[in-house]
């Protein structure tokens, strides 16, 4: 009777654990923040902060915000995202023709101010990635030492490593780049061009120097970081869930669904 409880107890347990998946761990320093983490296992992906978790589905093509104080959560889709950029569309158009009333001065000082509550107006930047010599060594990884321009402004000091090097698979790495490109589109919609930057400097790393940064310091303002460590092991399939007990909010009005 003994062993027939024990036995059940197991199977019991065996039924409610959640499955483990392979996967890569990646740990990144951060200036001044410490040590964020990201976890990729197939089209899933979990980046780690202090305050937020995102998760992102490929499969699904949508990003998931954990915030960890209040325990709530939002989900973003590229329906969503289309709704956003035409939105802005409109709020544009709308100030656009109520500006056509102003002076000519006072017409461009407001154009002025616009640009600066919603910049990306404008025509893009143009992003280009250029080697500078020497190399380095990142994570135990041999590394190219590059500069990112933003249009002719040099912005970032790079050490670019190919991700095989890194120890990040390349399937990995494809959901990475799918990340980077549903925020690409979310920068785009909200006016912005962060996120933008971001994967046309990847993916001209990628076609040029054949690798990606593995160590980025800014030559003005802004975090230096580095990959710290790249580690293939399996990651909890919960680690890429919304926890029980959080609550959906919307995340264009701020109130609770």
């Amino acid at each position: 009777m003994r062993k027939a409880t024990i036995t059940i107890c197991l199977l019991a347990g065996l039924l409610v654990a959640t499955p483990a998946l392979a996967g890569t761990v990646i740990e990144v320093n951060v200036t001044g923040e410490g040590t964020t983490r990201m976890l990729i296992s197939g089209d899933r992906m979990r980046m780690e902060s202090s305050d937020n978790v995102t998760l992102f589905d490929a499969a699904a093509n949508e990003v998931t915000v954990l915030n960890l104080q209040e325990q709530t959560y939002h989900v973003m889709t590229k329906q969503d995202v289309q709704r956003m950029a035409k939105q802005m569309q409109q709020v544009r158009k709308q100030v656009e023709q109520q500006l056509q009333n102003m002076p000519e001065d006072q017409r461009a000082q407001m154009r002025k101010q616009m640009e600066q509550m919603m910049p990306g107006g404008g025509p893009p930047p143009k992003i280009r990635v250029e080697p500078t010599g020497g190399s380095g060594i990142v994570a135990g990884a041999s590394c190219r030492k590059a500069r990112l321009f933003r249009d002719d402004q040099a912005t970032h000091e790079l050490c670019v490593a190919e991700p095989g090097a890194l120890g990040i698979p390349s399937d990995a790495f494809d959901t990475m780049m799918a990340m980077f490109g549903f925020f690409e589109e979310i920068s785009g919609a909200a006016g912005g061009e962060g996120a933008d930057i971001q994967v046309r400097a990847m993916e001209e790393m990628m076609s040029e120097l054949g690798g990606m940064p593995a160590r980025s310091r800014p030559l003005a303002g802004g975090a230096a970081w580095e990959i710290a460590g790249v580690e293939s092991r399996s990651i909890d399939a919960g680690q890429f869930e919304v926890p029980s007990g959080y609550t959906e909010a919307d995340p264009m009005s701020g109130q609770m669904q």
